[in-house]
C-alpha cells in the first residue's frame, strides 16, 4: 500500500509489502487447492489422519488471518511511513502467529504419521510410530513455549536481537534444528518398511520418493532461519523482516501440502502391506482371522484356489506370478484398489 494506506503500490525503499501480499494470497490458494484435491479423492473415506490435517488447516486459517491484519497494520514498512502504534500492533500479531506456526507444523507431522500407519498397517503398533508421534506433539508444545516465553510481543519487529526475547537467535536455531530432525525421522521408518516389501525395486523407490518429498520443507525452513538471523544482526526494524516472513509462509504452506502428497499421488494404491503376499507354501498376512478377511476382502480358501490355478503356469515359466484381486483400501483413497500378490518359486524337479 502507499504511504496513505489507500492502495497497493510498487516496492519502494520504505515499503516491501508487495512481496508479502503476493506470498500471503498465493500460499492460501496453494493450500486450498491441495486440500480440495485431497477431499475429493477421499470423499466419504476419511480417516483419523484427515481429521488431524483438517484441524491443522483450521489453525492455518487463524494464522493467515492474523498475518493479514499485521499486513494491514504496518508489517513490511519502514518507520518513515508508519506510526509507533501501527508497528506495535503489527508486532503483536506476528508474535501470535509464531505460536500458531509451531502448532500447525506439529499437527501436520502427526497427521502424516497416522497416514503412514493407515497405509502400512502391519507396523501400526511399532514403537517408532508412538515415539515419533509423541516427539511431534512435544515439539509443538515446546516450540510454542520456546518462541514466546519471556518475550515482549510489542518488540517482535525490532531488529536488535535481545529487545524481543533473550537469546532470540538460539531459540530459533534450536526450534529449526528439531523440526529438521523430526522431518528426517518420519522418512526413515517408511524407507525401512518399503525395502522389506516383496515388490520391484522401481516401486520401492517410487513409494519412498513420495514420502521423501515432504523433505522439501527443508528449503524454506533453513532459508527462514538464515533470513531471520540476518534481520536480527543487521536489519532495519519491521521492513527487513519481510524475507523471513515470506519464507515462513512458504514453509507452512509446503508443510500442509506435503502432508497430502502420498494421498494425491495415490501411493496407497500400490503399497498396502495389509494385503496378501504369497510365498511358495503360505499366504503372507493371512492368519485366518476374521478381521484380516474383512480388511482385505479375501478368504483363505479363495487364496488357496487362486494359487492352485496358477501353480502349473508358475512352474512352467520358473518365475513369479502375479494375482490381482479387489479389496478395500486402508487409506480410503479409492473404493477399491488392486492388491498385488506376488510369489517367486524355483523348480526343484
Amino acid at each position: 500500500m502507499d504511504s496513505s494506506g489507500n492502495r497497493l503500490t510498487a516496492i519502494s525503499p520504505d515499503n516491501h509489502q508487495p512481496w508479502l501480499w503476493f506470498m500471503h494470497f498465493f500460499s492460501m490458494a496453494f493450500i486450498v487447492f491441495a486440500a480440495c484435491m485431497r477431499a475429493w479423492m477421499k470423499w466419504r473415506q476419511a480417516a483419523l489422519s484427515d481429521a488431524l490435517l483438517f484441524a491443522a488447516h483450521l489453525l492455518y486459517i487463524g494464522y493467515w488471518v492474523v498475518l493479514l491484519f499485521s499486513l494491514i497494520s504496518a508489517l513490511g514498512k519502514s518507520e518513515n511511513i508508519t506510526t509507533t502504534l501501527q508497528e506495535s500492533r503489527a508486532a503483536k500479531l506476528v508474535f501470535a502467529s509464531r505460536i500458531l506456526l509451531a502448532i500447525i507444523l506439529g499437527a501436520t507431522k502427526v497427521s502424516t504419521m497416522y497416514l503412514i500407519r493407515e497405509i502400512f498397517t502391519r507396523d501400526a503398533t511399532k514403537w517408532w510410530f508412538r515415539a515419533i508421534v509423541g516427539a511431534a506433539i512435544v515439539q509443538a508444545a515446546f516450540g510454542a513455549l520456546l518462541l514466546s516465553v519471556e518475550c515482549s510481543p510489542a518488540q517482535t519487529l525490532n531488529a536488535r536481537n535481545n529487545d524481543h526475547c533473550s537469546g532470540n537467535e538460539a531459540r530459533w536455531i534450536v526450534f529449526t534444528v528439531i523440526e529438521a530432525l523430526l522431518e528426517c525421522l518420519m522418512v526413515i521408518p517408511v524407507a525401512i518398511i518399503v525395502m522389506r516389501l516383496q515388490t520391484s525395486l522401481q516401486k520401492k523407490i517410487w513409494a519412498i520418493t513420495v514420502f521423501v518429498c515432504r523433505s522439501v520443507v527443508w528449503v524454506p525452513m533453513w532459508m527462514h532461519l538464515a533470513f531471520y538471523l540476518r534481520f536480527l544482526r543487521s536489519g532495519r526494524n519491521n521492513i527487513d523482516i519481510v524475507p523471513a516472513m515470506v519464507t515462513e509462509e512458504l514453509w507452512v504452506a509446503l508443510a500442509l501440502v506435503s502432508a497430502s502428497t502420498p494421498v494425491l499421488m495415490r501411493v496407497a494404491k500400490k503399497f498396502t502391506t495389509s494385503g496378501i503376499t504369497l510365498s511358495t507354501s503360505k499366504a503372507y498376512g493371512s492368519r485366518g482371522s476374521s478381521s484380516n478377511q474383512r480388511r482385505t476382502g479375501f478368504r483363505p480358501d479363495d487364496v488357496t484356489n487362486s494359487s492352485q490355478v496358477d501353480t502349473h503356469m508358475m512352474r512352467n515359466m520358473n518365475e513369479g506370478a502375479s494375482i490381482e484381486s479387489r479389496g478395500e483400501s486402508q487409506v480410503g483413497i479409492l473404493r477399491q484398489v488392486d492388491f498385488q500378490i506376488s510369489s517367486e518359486t524355483k523348480d526343484t524337479t
